[in-house]
């Protein structure tokens, strides 16, 4: 008997990390599609994405990659994902694009014991997940991280102070927004914008504090 094929969608997450100008290793290819099931399988407990493997694979994986190619992303050493949920966009990020430090930020408790879990299950070194809300952290000295991302967990006004209490002078901050937010409301001052990604899901963002 030969052996089964694999789903059409694994082929998407090697295209999907070419296209980011990433090396796409089996390792690489074989982890994303590892966190593709667990986030799938998972969701039938708890509401971390309606979409099936593939939808994962276009609307989620495809554009977290995407941030790998900004030079904030390529510049850090020390990144946090802000409101993490089931992982969006840091995990894949981890997965083909490591850092020294990822931390994974999440309010929600049982969120926070999915990403554990996921990180534990993928082998994925560097990563801590912290359960907390983003407006109640205020880190210091070498808790501080260079970039912060998140999928626009609140207006962008909202959003960029809140990542001020997370950031090292002269950090940055890289949000993927929809196609109405992409384009809604002003910049907090000390705030400057940098690059702009195109995506399936919208557009990514990136911001840098300039108040120091």
């Amino acid at each position: 008997m030969s052996p089964a094929r694999p789903p059409v969608w694994h082929g998407r997450l090697a295209s999907a990390l070419a296209d980011a100008g990433l090396a796409g290793s089996l390792t690489a290819v074989e982890r994303l599609a590892a966190y593709v099931q667990e986030l799938a399988r998972w969701s039938g407990r708890m509401s971390l994405t309606t979409l099936e493997p593939a939808g994962i694979v276009e609307r989620l994986v495809k554009p977290s990659l995407a941030i790998a190619t900004l030079a904030p992303y390529r510049s850090a050493g020390a990144v946090a994902d802000l409101g993490s949920g089931g992982g969006i966009p840091g995990i894949p990020l981890q997965v083909a694009a490591p850092r020294r430090r990822f931390v994974l930020i999440e309010a929600r408790q049982r969120r926070a014991v999915f990403l554990r879990h996921a990180v534990r299950a993928l082998g994925l070194a560097g990563v801590e997940v912290v359960e907390g809300r983003a407006e109640a952290l205020a880190w210091q000295g070498e808790e501080r991280v260079d970039l912060v991302v998140s999928r626009a967990v609140a207006p962008i006004a909202t959003l960029l102070p809140w990542c001020a209490g997370l950031l090292r002078p002269g950090g940055a901050v890289v949000v993927a927004v929809g196609d109405m937010a992409a384009v809604a409301g002003g910049l907090p001052a000390g705030w400057e914008e940098g690059e702009r990604v195109a995506t399936p899901g919208g557009v990514i963002r990136s911001f840098v504090d300039c108040s120091t």
